[in-house]
């Protein structure tokens, strides 16, 4: 039968992850099949069953703290008041559509070439700045990705 000290932790995991009791016994009927950590419930859990619940529940707490952590990153570096400007948005939205057309894998590897990050929502105006001076020696030079060949075209 499940501890108290593991039904503590479960709880306490539970509520770290934001779930409300719907949640946490909907979760463990989906991992053990049953949905009470009561210990007077008529299929009392195990301790094998509690220590699998323990290992599916720090898993997701890891998997929420590192997507966290992910996000905190990303964030880490734009401040209010450094997104590049309406025009310049504006400006490599157009020549990203004449030099690229509707090539995402071509125009991410630029980004990629470029040092840039993959998403306009991530640039400063600096950002916007290098990319539209690179997208217009592009353009101007009449660059297009080349196509990748089929290897059933061959």
């Amino acid at each position: 039968m499940i501890t108290d000290h593991q039904r503590r932790i479960v709880f306490g995991l539970c509520r770290e992850l934001g779930w409300d009791d719907d949640m946490r016994h909907a979760m463990l009927d989906q991992w053990v099949g049953k949905s009470s950590l009561a210990a007077n419930a008529e299929h009392p859990i195990s301790q094998t069953e509690a220590a699998t619940i323990l290992r599916y529940l720090h898993t997701a707490v890891r998997q929420v703290q590192s997507g966290r952590a992910a996000a905190k990153r990303r964030r880490r570096r734009i401040w209010p008041g450094t997104s590049p400007t309406p025009e310049q948005l504006h400006a490599i939205a157009k020549l990203r559509a004449e030099v690229f057309g509707a090539n995402d894998t071509a125009w991410r590897g630029r980004l990629q070439t470029l040092k840039l990050p993959v998403s306009e929502q991530w640039f400063t105006p600096a950002h916007a700045a290098r990319c539209i001076t690179d997208l217009s020696r592009l353009h101007r030079a009449g660059w297009h990705p080349t196509p990748v060949s089929s290897p059933r075209a061959n």
